[in-house]
């Protein structure tokens, strides 16, 4: 009697055990699916690690290059199209840090603009040893990796090809060419302008040229002075239409950044375990989230730094995703 009284207590509790273990095993799967990161914020991530302002990339490459510190010509501008050109000619980070932060402190306490890193551009570097012209990004990674000097001098060529979408750049006048003769136009009203232009070229000549072989020669505008600056060189043409500097994407900023180290859980659901790994760099959290998209999540609390010095913490990837989605109100 006593054994037959035994048998359903045991089987009772047996259910009980397995029912808590089967509950703790998913509520550790859950758990582990809700922290692992999704195949969007991910992208974001990436995105944010990978991009690199003008500043960000100075400071970074010459920290970590063992190259002479260029000359450089550089400038300011802002999506409220405030401009400001300045030279460097420091010959270490440490100085040109000092120099820049007090150009920054003057022009604001002079115009009341408080410029930011995401506004710095790269103009030109040049070597005290004489060399000149490195003018693009291409050549300032290959001068900080290998100490190339970037050549004697750079061929400087002048024009784009016109654009209709070229004339959506607010507050400048543009100059057009074609076959000797120039126009001057403002915005898309002018379209017809131009039209009647190169009609006009096409019968005084007859010849049958179109849009597409007009070039747009140069682009003038007023910097913060009330000053006309006037921008004709092929690479710069290029740079400023880019973004339109004027009206560029203000959500395509490099004003969050990542602090390190930070910690990486990669979740294995099939075989109930996770893994913790540590990232130092940029480029190891990129390759991280390009590879083991979903499986991979945050050991939070992280922390972002923002443009405008702030420093962000993060407790989970609601905020997270939020933070990255809005990286413009860390800016100023």
């Amino acid at each position: 009697m006593k054994n037959f009284i035994k048998t359903p207590i045991l089987l009772l509790l047996t259910i009980i055990s397995f029912q808590a273990c089967t509950s703790e095993e998913n509520i550790e799967e859950t758990t582990s699916s809700e922290l692992a990161i999704s195949q969007d914020l991910a992208a974001k991530i990436i995105e944010t690690a990978n991009y690199k302002n003008d500043y960000n990339f100075l400071v970074y490459e010459s920290a970590n290059s063992s190259c002479e510190f260029p000359s450089m010509r550089c400038y300011f501008s802002n999506p409220e199209g405030d401009y400001f050109v300045f030279n460097t000619y420091e010959e270490s980070l440490e100085d040109w840090l000092t120099t820049y932060n007090q150009i920054k402190t003057e022009i604001l306490s002079s115009t009341g603009i408080a410029f930011t890193n995401e506004d710095f551009f790269i103009d030109q570097m040049d070597l005290n040893t004489g060399f000149l012209g490195m003018s693009t990004r291409e050549e300032f990674i290959e001068y900080f990796e290998s100490c190339n000097d970037g050549g004697i001098g750079t061929t400087v060529e002048y024009g784009v090809p016109f654009l209709e979408a070229y004339l959506n750049c607010d507050n400048t006048e543009k100059i057009l060419a074609l076959s000797g003769e120039s126009l001057t136009v403002t915005d898309t009203q002018d379209l017809p302008a131009i039209q009647e232009f190169l009609q006009g070229i096409n019968a005084n000549n007859n010849t049958n040229y179109s849009l597409e072989d007009i070039t747009l020669f140069s682009i003038y505008y007023k910097n913060i002075y009330d000053s006309d600056e006037n921008i004709n060189e092929t690479d710069k043409l290029l740079n400023y239409f880019d973004d339109c500097l004027f009206n560029r994407d203000t959500t395509n900023t490099d004003c969050l950044n990542f602090v390190y180290p930070l910690e990486l859980n990669r979740f294995n659901l099939q075989l109930e375990e996770v893994v913790t790994t540590t990232i130092e760099t940029d480029e190891a959290l990129a390759e991280a989230f390009g590879i083991d998209v979903g499986e991979l999540g945050f050991v939070y609390p992280i922390e972002l730094l923002g443009g405008n010095g702030s420093v962000i913490t993060i407790e989970n990837n609601e905020a997270l995703e939020n933070a990255l989605n809005n990286p413009a109100n860390y800016c100023n």
